[in-house]
């Protein structure tokens, strides 16, 4: 339990130096998110929630988010909060977001989760889920605004 706190904190620490790059040219933030979900899957998982984006001049925008993943099995809600890169154009934010993913919950879990949209924007998120849950997935995160 304290060696997995210690690699999330890692995990936070350098997941936004990896998405700065060498010189920091690249992979800019443009803004924060936060969002709650809830799962409910038996190998074909869904979520469904909300959130808000925090751009950095302080304009907020709520979005909705829909979740699929395959080779998921349980029940949980999820609180999420992060990081958006790379949001040149507020119509790059609403899409489809990928990423793999292996885990496992059960009470209350945390993880660091990197998902990229076809427009490059990078959302990376800190998640704290509680519920019963087990994954070795590939995730697809279709985010609209409200």
């Amino acid at each position: 339990m304290i060696a997995s706190r210690h690699l999330i904190a890692l995990l936070a620490v350098a997941v936004p130096l990896l998405l700065a790059g060498p010189a920091g040219a690249q992979n800019q933030p443009s803004g924060t998110v936060q969002l709650e979900a809830t799962a409910v899957s038996l190998g074909i998982g869904m979520q469904r929630g909300h959130g808000t984006l925090t751009l950095n001049d302080g304009r907020q925008l709520r979005f909705t988010v829909k979740g699929f993943k395959l080779g998921d099995l349980g029940i949980s809600t999820l609180e999420a909060s992060g990081v958006v890169y790379n949001l040149g154009d507020l119509n790059w934010f609403p899409g489809t977001y990928t990423s793999g993913e292996i885990g496992a919950t059960i009470g209350a879990g945390l993880s660091t989760l990197m998902m990229q949209n076809g427009q490059g924007v990078i959302i990376s998120l800190n998640t704290t889920q509680e519920g019963l849950r087990f994954t070795l997935a590939a995730e697809a995160l279709v985010i609209a605004w409200e």
